[in-house]
């Protein structure tokens, strides 16, 4: 009798995780986080100033279906820089708790890739670091690796 209980009570939890209009209750909508992001590299430890890609657009893609009921969005889509390199990014941003991590891996050789961890605000601004290299991966950016610390704007949707 408790194993049939049981599975009507997590049925009833799934169907509970949206409203009657199908919407997630969560603390921002995908359509929030998703678009293009801006981000920009600033003071790096223990390297010098001298890395000269420092401007990254973003995609971020997905929608409320796409959201997990602990609020994870994960993704997969490109980002570019205005010199022309490019690769693919993959990630995951919580619109509960706000938690941005993706990584940008190089188109060329898919061997160099960087990490972003970031925390987004109530005016959709991003502030954290980047690790260059990600873990597994040759950096992208420098020959050694550094840390960065990192902020960014949703510039469009």
């Amino acid at each position: 009798m408790r194993t049939p209980l049981v599975f009507l009570f997590l049925i009833g939890l799934v169907g509970c995780a949206k409203d009657s209009t199908g919407s997630n209750t969560h603390a921002f909508p995908a359509s929030r986080v998703t678009g293009t992001w801006t981000v920009v590299l600033g003071d790096s430890f223990p390297c010098p100033d001298s890395v000269p890609e420092r401007t990254f657009l973003v995609n971020v893609s997905g929608n409320d279906d796409d959201i997990l009921p602990a609020g994870s969005l994960s993704f997969a889509d490109t980002w570019t820089s205005p010199s022309g390199v490019n690769g693919v990014d993959y990630g995951t941003i919580n619109v509960d708790t706000r938690l941005v991590l993706i990584h940008l891996v190089a188109q060329d050789s898919l061997t160099r890739a960087l990490e972003l961890k970031a925390f987004i605000d109530d005016t959709l601004g991003l502030h954290g670091r980047a690790v260059d290299p990600y873990a597994g991966y040759s950096p992208l950016l420098t020959t050694a690796g550094c840390e960065f610390d990192l902020s960014g704007r949703r510039t469009s949707p």
